[in-house]
């Protein structure tokens, strides 16, 4: 039998995002400047995931947000909020840039 020669990319991925805020702030900030909203999407759930002990339920609490609510948000393909937010910000010559908050 052949030796798995691969990974699943969350378990290289969550601890490095979880280990390094500049890290995960660059990894979103190149989800951001891809142009489809689903993969911010994706880069937020995996953060989420990274950061949260227990996925998703200790980010509704950290978020204040019905699980429900954060499971919906981040499991949608299409989020036209982020899309029309994205939009905007391009009509208006701006783009969107995420860095980790000051301790």
């Amino acid at each position: 039998m052949a030796e798995k020669l691969t990974i699943k990319y969350e378990d290289y991925l969550h601890p490095r995002l979880a280990a390094d805020p500049a890290y995960a702030a660059e990894y979103l900030n190149a989800c951001l400047e891809d142009e489809d909203p689903h993969t911010l999407l994706v880069g937020l759930r995996d953060v989420a995931q990274a950061y949260g002990a227990v996925w998703p339920s200790a980010a509704a609490d950290q978020t204040r947000l019905k699980r429900e609510t954060l499971e919906r948000l981040l499991a949608e393909l299409e989020n036209p909020a982020i899309r029309n937010l994205a939009t905007v910000l391009d009509a208006l010559g701006f783009a969107l840039r995420i860095t980790p908050k000051a301790a």
